[in-house]
């Protein structure tokens, strides 16, 4: 099966060399390589991250997890976005037979966000990925996650379908996000739709919309403070 590896780069060890295999002889290879070409380090390679490779369109699904589940909901689907990488981005900006030309080292280093649509119909499967995330995380490490986050996954067809027709979302990783993707604000549906279901409480405290992700987190907080519930907000 095709892998990922995740590694940290040995000069900037805040961001990852990713590299790919499809077998424990092209892994030895590549990661040699990177070694040889000074982007990693054996002791970082040690600590790698080794993921089965999603072959689907990637999506960050981005949510506001609720505490007050009384007053507002238990969590929100505020919008979608993918990450933008250097030098990976512009490798793929290039012809295929430019590419394969190419002796460069490929990083994964993030310098941007877009935003993303998503079909009505596949949304159900992000919802379900969201509801089983909040419940482990309630009953693992109570009170669970309370504000943003991202269910970091992929939209491909489902592994256990034999005529793979069916598709489904996979989730490899989870980023809690302090304020949130910034394009999710001014380019998802999402959260114009979350302004009408909130619309009576934005009025109360004088506000016309929900204009960015970190707006709802802020809600919950000055509508507990005013309750006396401040206590329910905070771990």
């Amino acid at each position: 099966r095709l892998v990922i590896v995740k590694v940290q780069q040995k000069k900037k060890p805040l961001e990852r060399a990713f590299f790919y295999a499809s077998s424990p002889e092209e892994y030895y290879r590549r990661a040699e390589e990177l070694v040889r070409r000074d982007v990693i380090s054996k002791e970082g390679l040690g600590k790698a991250r080794i993921e089965e490779y999603v072959l689907g369109q990637k999506f960050n699904a981005n949510f506001q997890g609720w505490v007050l589940k009384d007053v507002f909901d238990d969590f929100d689907l505020l919008g979608f976005d993918d990450r933008k990488q250097t030098n990976l981005h512009g490798i793929l900006g290039l012809p295929a037979r430019d590419q394969m030309s190419l002796d460069t080292p490929v990083k994964n280093e993030e310098v941007g966000h877009y935003g993303l649509t998503m079909r009505e119909s596949l949304k159900p499967l992000v919802y379900r990925a969201a509801e089983r995330f909040r419940r482990i995380c309630e009953k693992e490490y109570p009170p669970g996650i309370i504000g943003l986050f991202a269910l970091q996954g992929a939209i491909a067809y489902d592994s256990e379908d034999p005529e793979q027709k069916r598709l489904e979302f996979y989730v490899f990783d989870v980023s809690p996000r302090i304020p949130g993707c910034p394009c999710v604000g001014p380019t998802s549906p999402e959260m114009r739709r979350l302004t009408l279901k909130y619309l009576g409480l934005l009025k109360e405290y004088g506000l016309e919309k929900v204009e960015t992700p970190m707006d709802l987190p802020m809600l919950e907080i000055r509508y507990a403070a005013d309750s006396n519930r401040l206590e329910e907000t905070v771990t």
